[in-house]
C-alpha cells in the first residue's frame, strides 16, 4: 500500500535545524545582554553611601527626616529598577506594606520636580548603580 505524499514525513533539512538553533539560542532583548543585574543590596548601598544612614537605621521604627528620605530613596530606585514587587520591597525595607512605598515614590517624584539638590542626589545614586 502507497502512502499519498502528503502523509509522509519526511526527513529535516540541516539548514532548518541549523536556523532553528540559531533562532533559539540567540539573546532574546539587547538589552538584555548590556543590562546590570541590579539587587535590593546595590540599591541599599548606594543609598547608604550617598545619604550616610547606615540600613540598620532605615529599618527603624522612627520618622525622624533624614532617616526617613533616606527609606524612601531606596522605596524610590528599587521600585524604578523593578527589582520585585512593592510589597517584597516594602517588606525587606523597613517592614512596610505596598502602599508605604507607593507613597515613597510619590513623594520622591515630588522632590525631583521641586527640588533641585535631590535631582543632583537621585543623579549621584544612578551614577553608582549604572
Amino acid at each position: 500500500m502507497l502512502i499519498p505524499a502528503r502523509h509522509r514525513i519526511n526527513p529535516p533539512d540541516e539548514r532548518l535545524i541549523e536556523n532553528h538553533r540559531m533562532i533559539r539560542n540567540r539573546p532574546k532583548c539587547t538589552t538584555q545582554v548590556r543590562r546590570k543585574l541590579i539587587n535590593l543590596d546595590m540599591v541599599v548601598n548606594a543609598v547608604t553611601l550617598m545619604t550616610g544612614i547606615t540600613f540598620e537605621q532605615m529599618q527603624l521604627k522612627t520618622r525622624k527626616k533624614h532617616i526617613l528620605e533616606a527609606r524612601q530613596w531606596v522605596h524610590y530606585f528599587a521600585n524604578l529598577k523593578k527589582i520585585g514587587s512593592l510589597e517584597y520591597i516594602g517588606l525587606q525595607i523597613g517592614n512596610k506594606d505596598h502602599a508605604t512605598v507607593l507613597h515613597s515614590c510619590k513623594v520622591i517624584n515630588n522632590y525631583l520636580e521641586t527640588d533641585q539638590s535631590k535631582r543632583l542626589l537621585a543623579a549621584n545614586i544612578e551614577r553608582y548603580l549604572n
